[in-house]
């Protein structure tokens, strides 16, 4: 037999370097095409998310729009019913709903002003009921009618008045505000200078209870205002 012996039939040394030759480029291009196509997804994720900050940024701009649009006719809304801007509409009727109808603005002076007269009659409501406490007696409780056990001082309206007077022109207002709160207690609608002098003022419940009633109801007046609207 001519030729060597080991060489198996068809496996040519030509043929096998074209093999390898062939499957090393089959190699070659699947790299070159799994980088493109690497690249086409950096391109699409890239381009992906500049339209997503574009759609937010234009987002944030028709949000800031929208507000100003909103600031800007309410300020509008609000010089028409000013009757001290250049703008005041006599014709023009604002619309309130039921919450709002015989309130201020929230956040504007005239609640903030509201709000701190308040404060002050509660103070004020607290003065009143030092003096009684002060200055009245300690009723006999054998000759009080069972609605006015819980007394704890009284005095006349006329001793009261007396005294009151050095103080604030506003007794009779006053008092009325304190009975409404069930501080103290009196017959009668109103009390009048002079006719009245003798009706009792009772004083309901004791000074420290007062004290503290009335230290909450102004700091609940003062945070009861709105912030102010930027």
């Amino acid at each position: 037999m001519s030729g060597n012996f080991l060489t198996i039939p068809g496996d040519d040394p030509i043929q096998r370097r074209s093999r390898h030759s062939s499957k090393s480029s089959k190699i070659a291009d699947g790299s070159v095409n799994q980088m493109r196509m690497r690249r086409r997804q950096r391109r699409l994720n890239a381009s992906c998310a500049e339209a997503g900050r574009r759609r937010a940024k234009s987002s944030s701009l028709s949000d800031l729009i929208s507000s100003f649009d909103t600031k800007a006719q309410a300020h509008s809304e609000l010089q028409k019913v000013t009757a001290f801007s250049g703008h005041f509409d006599k014709n023009h009727k604002p619309t309130f709903s039921k919450e709002e109808y015989g309130k201020p603005i929230p956040g504007s002076k005239t609640e903030h002003r509201g709000a701190e007269a308040q404060a002050r009659v509660c103070t004020e409501m607290k003065e009143l009921c030092e003096i009684i406490n002060e200055y009245g007696k300690t009723p006999c409780k054998s000759l009080l009618p069972p609605e006015l056990q819980s007394a704890t001082k009284v005095i006349s309206f006329g001793e009261l008045f007396t005294i009151y007077t050095v103080i604030s022109d506003k007794l009779v207002g006053i008092l009325l505000r304190t009975r409404k709160h069930q501080l103290t207690f009196f017959e009668g609608e109103v009390l009048f200078q002079k006719r009245d002098d003798d009706v009792p003022v009772f004083l309901m419940q004791p000074i420290d209870d007062i004290r503290t009633y009335c230290n909450n109801k102004a700091l609940q007046a003062r945070r009861s205002v709105s912030p102010m609207p930027n």
